[in-house]
C-alpha cells in the first residue's frame, strides 16, 4: 500500500513519497537477515545461543579457549550464549557443537527514520491529547523506571532523571551522541520542573541503554547486548518498560525465534517472560509493519505514528513544523507503517502522536522531529503510568507484559468508543484502507456501567415489538427477552454506540406475555442491566379484501372467459394458511388456474387454491415492516433539498442542486428522482445504523435512460471517497451487488443487463456466507462470499459511487438498506406488495347469464368478513346467423344443348358465425346436373339435386374478416 491517505493534492502526494522514501532508506538492512549464515571465508559476527540449561560463560570460555577467539559479548539473561567475530572454519565447528542451539548471523539495526526541523512550540500536544497532562496540570513520575534502548541519553540534562545503564557500542557511560535517544527518554519522563518540555510520566526515572552507534545503526549483537542487561536488571532496578524506538527488515516466525534461528527475537522473548514491557516503533516506510522486525513480534507492543497538532480532537489543529505540512491533524501519519485488520500484528498494535514532537535534546537543548520513534516513548509513557504514580501501585501492578499490552489496547479502544470523536482518521472507528489501531490514553479509565432510563415497549403486535430506552453515555444496546424471566432469547448485540437504544422484537407468539430486560455496555466494557419489564402480544387479526373481474363481457358461446382475482390483506397482522376457492357457473368448462403464490386444484366446477401466508399492505408497507435500517422513497416534493428517511430512523438524505424531483415512480401515484448523468447525487451522513457487518440487503427501484451505463444506485462507504462497504450498481448496463471484507476483498455478484426506460426492481443481498442479486422479484444471481462487511464510517450515496464516480443516469425510487438479508418471500413481497393474484380461464358452453363465486379464508380471525367473498356474472350470448343467398344464371336465353352456369353466392350478415352452412340445388327434369364446385366445403349430385356441405359461414366480406383476426395494424 503505497498511500494510507486519499483526496490530496498531487503535490503533497508527491513531496509524501519522497520523504517517505527517505525514511525508508535509513532502515536499510545492510547485514545478513537472521537465521541465515554466511557461507564465505571472510571472518563475520555471529550470535550463538546455547541450549536451555547450558552454563553460559562456562561454555564460552571453553569454545574460546578450542576455537582460538575473543567473544564480543556475553549473554546470559536474555539468552544463554555469545556474539563473536568467527571464520568459517571456526563457525563449523561451533555449529556442530551440540550445546547450540541455533546461530544467527548478526544483522544491522537502526534507530527508526525521523525528520529534523526547526524547534518550535514547548508546550508537547501529544502529551496533551493521550490524557497525560492539561494545560495546566500533568502526571507525576511512575513507579516504575523505563529503559530507553536507543542511542544512549545526555545523562546531564536538567530536564531528564536519566541514569547510566549500559553501554553496548564503545563501553563507559551510555552518552548520547545521535540525539535520538535522548529525544524519545522527554517524551518518556521530561520533568515537571518549569523548563522545556513535559513528558507523559514527568520525572520517571530512565535508564540509559546504548545500543546504536552516532549514525542511528546497531547490531543484533549490541542490541540484544542491552536487552540482556535490562532483563539481568529489571528486578533489582523495578525496570517494568522498555522503549525500543528501533528496527529493521525480519521475519517474525511466531515461536519466539527458535524456528528461524531468530536471536533477536529469543532475546525478547526471554525479557518479557522476566517481566519486561517493550513498547517498539512500527517504522516509517508507509507499509505493512509484518516485514520489520522488532515490530512484527507478537510478544511486543508496536507504536504506529498519527498527527496531533494541538492535543485536540476535531482535526482543527495547525502544524506545528514544517514535516506536519503532509499530515492533517487528527489523521494517520502518512509515513507510518501500518497492520492489516484482523492480522495477527493488529492484535499487539496501538497508535500514538509521531508529529512534529518536541522533546529533549542533547546539550540541555530541545528539538521538534518526527516519526515513529517518536509515537513509541508516548505510548512507553503511558504503560509506565499503568504501573502506578508517586510510589503507589496502579492498574498494571502485577500483570503480565502479555496482560499489560491487553489493557493499553482495551483503554485505547474504550476511550475512542465511549467518545468516537477522541479518534483520529485511521483508527479501526474511522477507518481507511490500513491499520493503525486506536489512540493510547493514558487518562482516567471509566469503570462504571451506564445508566439505564426510559425503558419502554411500543409497537406491539400479535408477533412483534419494539424496545426503547436511552442511556446516560454511549454504549451498545440489547435486549433478553421470553416467557418468564428466565428470558431465554436474546437479541444480537447492536454495535453501535449510542445512547437512544431502539431494538425490535419478531417471530412473538399471539396473545403472549412477554418478559423482558435491556443490556447496555459502554466502550469501556461496562455492563448495565435493566429491571424486568413485560408487555403483551396482540390478537392475530387480518382483514382480507377479495376483488375481481371477468373479461370479455359480455361473451359468446364458445368463447374463453378470464377470471383475475386479487387478494389483499389491510392487517394489522399477516393471514396464515390463505385459501382462494372458485366456483365456476355449469355453463362454464374450467381451465388453467395461474396463483402468483401457491397452488390450485380444480374438482368440478370448483378450483380450489393454497397460498399460504399473505402479507399486510402493498410495496411500501412490505418494506416498511421488515425494518429498514433507512428508507428513502425519494418522494420529495420539487426543490426540495432534504430526501425524508421513511424508516423513522432520521437518516435524511442531502440532495444536490441537479436532482429532479416529483417525476413519475415506479409505484402507482408515487413520484420519483431524476438524475442526470453528470454526478449530482443525494448523500447520507454517516451513521451507526448504516454499519452492517454481518448481513446487509439493499433494494432500489431503477430506470436507466442510458445504455451501457456505469451508474450508482446506492453505496454505503468506507470513508467517503472510493472504497464501498456495500454498493448496488450498474457497471456496463449490468446490474451488481458487491460488498468489501473486512480484509479487503471485493466480493461482487453480477445479474442482468438492465432495460432501458423501464422500472426494475433489485435487491441486493449478504448474509455473511452468500451475495444474492433479485430482479422483478426473483433470484437473478447468487455467489459465495465470506463475511463480515468491512466497518467505516463513511457517509452513503444515492444516485453515484463516492464523490464522483458512476454517476447514475435515469430514475430511481424506493432506496432502502436493511440490517439483515432478506429471504426470497420477503423480496418477492416487496415486488408485489401483499397481494396474492389468481389468473383463472373458462370456456363459455351455453347461452344465458352464468354466476360465478369466489371466497378467501385464512386462520387468523377476520374482523370484516363481507368483503372475503366475491361474484362475478357473465352474460353468455347464443349465436344467431343471417344467411343471405344470391345467385345468376348464363347464358341467358340458351339453346338446346347449351352448357347452363349457375353462379351461387351464401353470405352471412350476423351477428354470429353460421356454423354447418349446407346449399342444396334442385334441378328442373329438361337439365341434366354437371359439376359442382364450392369455394369451401364439399358437394355431391343425387339425380336433379345437388347438396353442398359448406361449414362455417364467417360473418362479412374481406375487410370485416381482417378485423375479426384483431390486426395489430391495419391500412
Amino acid at each position: 500500500m503505497a498511500s494510507t491517505h486519499r483526496g490530496r493534492s498531487n503535490r503533497t502526494a508527491l513531496l509524501r513519497r519522497l520523504v517517505s522514501a527517505a525514511l525508508a532508506a535509513l532502515l536499510v538492512n545492510v547485514g545478513v537477515p537472521s537465521g541465515s549464515v554466511a557461507a564465505a571465508d571472510d571472518s563475520r559476527t555471529y550470535i550463538v545461543v546455547f541450549r536451555q540449561g547450558v552454563a553460559s560463560n562456562a561454555k564460552t570460555d571453553d569454545v574460546e579457549r578450542r576455537l582460538g577467539f575473543s567473544s564480543d559479548f556475553r549473554y546470559t539473561s536474555a539468552l544463554q550464549g555469545f556474539a563473536a567475530r568467527l571464520n568459517s572454519l571456526q563457525l563449523a565447528r561451533v555449529r556442530a557443537d551440540p550445546d547450540v542451539a541455533f546461530i544467527s548471523a548478526d544483522r544491522v539495526l537502526h534507530t527508526i527514520g525521523v525528520v529534523p526541523i526547526k524547534a518550535g512550540d514547548t508546550a508537547p500536544p501529544g502529551v496533551r491529547r493521550l490524557g497525560a497532562a492539561t494545560t495546566t496540570t500533568v502526571r507525576e513520575a511512575s513507579t516504575s523506571n523505563v529503559a530507553v534502548i536507543d542511542s544512549g541519553i545526555d545523562l546531564s540534562h536538567t530536564d531528564l532523571n536519566a541514569v547510566n545503564g549500559k553501554n553496548c557500542i564503545s563501553g563507559g557511560n551510555a552518552r548520547d551522541d545521535n540525539g535520538h535517544g535522548t529525544h524519545v527518554a522527554g517524551t518518556i519522563g521530561a520533568k515537571n520542573n518549569g523548563a522545556g518540555v513535559v513528558g507523559v510520566a514527568p520525572g520517571t526515572k530512565l535508564y540509559a541503554v546504548k545500543v546504536v552507534n552516532a549514525q542511528g545503526s546497531g547490531t543484533d549483537a549490541q542490541v540484544i547486548c542491552g536487552i540482556d542487561w535490562v532483563t539481568a536488571n529489571a528486578a533489582s532496578l523495578g525496570i517494568k518498560v522498555a522503549n525500543m524506538s528501533l528496527g529493521g527488515p525480519g521475519a517474525d516466525d511466531g515461536n519466539c525465534g527458535n524456528t528461524n534461528g531468530d536471536a533477536l527475537h529469543r532475546a525478547i522473548c526471554n525479557s518479557v517472560a522476566a517481566g519486561v514491557t517493550y513498547v517498539v516503533a512500527a517504522g516509517n516506510s508507509s507499509e505493512d509493519f509484518s516485514a520489520d522486525v522488532p515490530a512484527n513480534y507478537n510478544e511486543v507492543l508496536t507504536v504506529t505514528a498519527m498527527a496531533d497538532f494541538d492535543g485536540l480532537s476535531g482535526g482543527l489543529g495547525a502544524p506545528s513544523c514544517g514535516d506536519g505540512y503532509f499530515e492533517n491533524d487528527d489523521a494517520a501519519a502518512g509515513f507510518s507503517n501500518f497492520t492489516t485488520e484482523g492480522s495477527a500484528d493488529a492484535a499487539h498494535a496501538i497508535a500514538g502522536p509521531g508529529v512534529c514532537i518536541l522533546s529533549t535534546w542533547p546539550g540541555n537543548k530541545y528539538q521538534t522531529i518526527s516519526g515513529t520513534s517518536m509515537a513509541s516513548p508516548h505510548v512507553a509513557g503511558v504503560v509506565a503510568l499503568c504501573f502506578g504514580e508517586k510510589g503507589a501501585a496502579g492498574p498494571c501492578t502485577g500483570l503480565a507484559p502479555a496482560q499489560v499490552i491487553a489493557k493499553m489496547r482495551a483503554n485505547a479502544a474504550g476511550h475512542t468508543a465511549s467518545n468516537p470523536a477522541a479518534g483520529f482518521v485511521g483508527d479501526p472507528s474511522h477507518p481507511i484502507d490500513a491499520y493503525y489501531g486506536y489512540l493510547a490514553w493514558a487518562g482516567a479509565v471509566d469503570t462504571v456501567a451506564p445508566v439505564i432510563t426510559s425503558v419502554s415497549s411500543s409497537a406491539v403486535t400479535h408477533e412483534a415489538a419494539r424496545i426503547t430506552w436511552t442511556t446516560d453515555e454511549n454504549a451498545d444496546s440489547q435486549v433478553e427477552y421470553g416467557t418468564t424471566v428466565a428470558y431465554g432469547s436474546a437479541t444480537q448485540i447492536a454495535s453501535a454506540f449510542v445512547t437512544s437504544h431502539t431494538v425490535d422484537l419478531s417471530g412473538l407468539s399471539p396473545t403472549t406475555l412477554y418478559h423482558y430486560r435491556v443490556k447496555s455496555r459502554d466502550g469501556w466494557g461496562n455492563l448495565a442491566v435493566s429491571g424486568d419489564f413485560t408487555f403483551t402480544t396482540t390478537i392475530p387479526l387480518s382483514d382480507l379484501a377479495l376483488t375481481g373481474s371477468v373479461s370479455p363481457e359480455p361473451a359468446n358461446v364458445g368463447d374463453t372467459l378470464t377470471y383475475q382475482l386479487t387478494l389483499n390483506n389491510k392487517g394489522p397482522a399477516r393471514a396464515s394458511g390463505g385459501t382462494l376457492s372458485v366456483t365456476l357457473g355449469t355453463a362454464l368448462t374450467p381451465g388453467a388456474a395461474t396463483p402468483s403464490q401457491g397452488t390450485c386444484s380444480t374438482a368440478g366446477q370448483v378450483v380450489s387454491c393454497n397460498v399460504g401466508t399473505v402479507e399486510v399492505g402493498g410495496p411500501t408497507s412490505q418494506t416498511l415492516a421488515d425494518h429498514p435500517s433507512g428508507f428513502w422513497r425519494l418522494g420529495d416534493p420539487a426543490g426540495s433539498t432534504s430526501a425524508a428517511d421513511a424508516s423513522g430512523n432520521g437518516l435524511v438524505g442531502a440532495i444536490d442542486p441537479g436532482v429532479t424531483l416529483g417525476q413519475p415512480g415506479a409505484l402507482s401515484g408515487d413520484s420519483a428522482a431524476t438524475f442526470s448523468g453528470s454526478g449530482p447525487a443525494v448523500t447520507v451522513a454517516a451513521s451507526a445504523r448504516l454499519e452492517l457487518t454481518n448481513a446487509v440487503s439493499v433494494e432500489a427501484w431503477a430506470r436507466p435512460t442510458f445504455a451501457g451505463q456505469n451508474g450508482g444506485i446506492f453505496e454505503k462507504t468506507v470513508n467517503g471517497w472510493v472504497n464501498s462497504q456495500y454498493m448496488l450498481f450498474l457497471e456496463a448496463g449490468v446490474a451488481k451487488f458487491r460488498v468489501r471484507t473486512a480484509s479487503g476483498a471485493l466480493l461482487p455478484v453480477n445479474g442482468p443487463t438492465l432495460p432501458l426506460n423501464t422500472w426494475t426492481h433489485l435487491v441486493g443481498t449478504f448474509d455473511g456466507t452468500t451475495l444474492r442479486l433479485y430482479v422483478n422479484g426473483a433470484l437473478a444471481a447468487s455467489a459465495a462470499a465470506q463475511g463480515p462487511v468491512a466497518s467505516g464510517s463513511g457517509p452513503a450515496f444515492i444516485g453515484r459511487l463516492g464523490q464522483n464516480l458512476y454517476p447514475f443516469q435515469g430514475s430511481l425510487d424506493e432506496v432502502a438498506v436493511f440490517p439483515v438479508a432478506l429471504s426470497a418471500d420477503r423480496v418477492r413481497n416487496h415486488y408485489l406488495g401483499g397481494a396474492v393474484t389468481l389468473g383463472l380461464s373458462a370456456t363459455a358452453t351455453a347461452g344465458g347469464t352464468v354466476h360465478t363465486t369466489a371466497q378467501a379464508q385464512a386462520t387468523e380471525a377476520d374482523p370484516d368478513s363481507s368483503n372475503n367473498t366475491l361474484s362475478l356474472d357473465s352474460t353468455i350470448t347464443t349465436p344467431r346467423a343471417d344467411l343471405a343467398l344470391t345467385g345468376s344464371v348464363s347464358p341467358e336465353p340458351a339453346n338446346v344443348g347449351d352448357a347452363l352456369t349457375y353462379q351461387l353466392t351464401l353470405a352471412n350478415n350476423g351477428p354470429a358465425r353460421a356454423t354447418n352452412g349446407t346449399v342444396q340445388v334442385t334441378m328442373p327434369a329438361g337439365l341434366t346436373p354437371g359439376s359442382a364446385t364450392s369455394s369451401q366445403g364439399s358437394c355431391a349430385s343425387s339425380g336433379q339435386v345437388t347438396s353442398c356441405a359448406l361449414g362455417a359461414i364467417e360473418v362479412g366480406g374481406p375487410t370485416q374478416q381482417v378485423f375479426t383476426d384483431r390486426p395489430l395494424g391495419f391500412w
